[in-house]
């Protein structure tokens, strides 16, 4: 059913241009990211499993994922690990070596700016698409 705003979904949500719109956009971020990451050399070719923390990765099912183009094929597992931030946080405050774990992690961190890689904007733009 739809009305002026857009379609009415079950429980009376509904669904807007500017909804799709957004998720779109979203997830031609994440599908971008994604290729540029599969395309550098550090980067192991085969089966990956992705480590998904918040609420979304124990919402959607892997298979939702990889038909919606967020995910790879390559991606194989998905492990939900929920809200890991507190955890972690807390964990780091208690733990001294855990601490000293993190601080190394943190050094070995590179930075990309997709955005000056090269032929992301094409990457970007071709990821907008849903498949199908």
């Amino acid at each position: 059913m739809r009305n002026e705003e857009g379609l009415i979904l079950e429980g009376g949500l509904t669904l807007t241009q500017e909804d799709v719109r957004k998720v779109q956009l979203a997830k031609a971020a994440v599908a971008s990211a994604w290729r540029v990451l599969l395309s550098m050399e550090e980067v192991l070719e085969g089966e990956l499993t992705l480590y998904m923390a918040g609420a979304f990765g124990s919402s959607l099912p892997l298979e939702d994922l990889v038909i919606l183009g967020l995910v790879p094929s390559q991606v194989k597992g998905l492990v939900p690990l929920g809200n890991v931030s507190l955890l972690g946080a807390e964990v780091v405050a208690l733990s001294r070596s855990c601490l000293k774990r993190v601080e190394k992690l943190v050094g070995d961190v590179e930075v990309m700016d997709l955005a000056l890689w090269d032929g992301y904007q094409e990457t970007y733009l071709e990821s907008l698409h849903f498949p199908g």
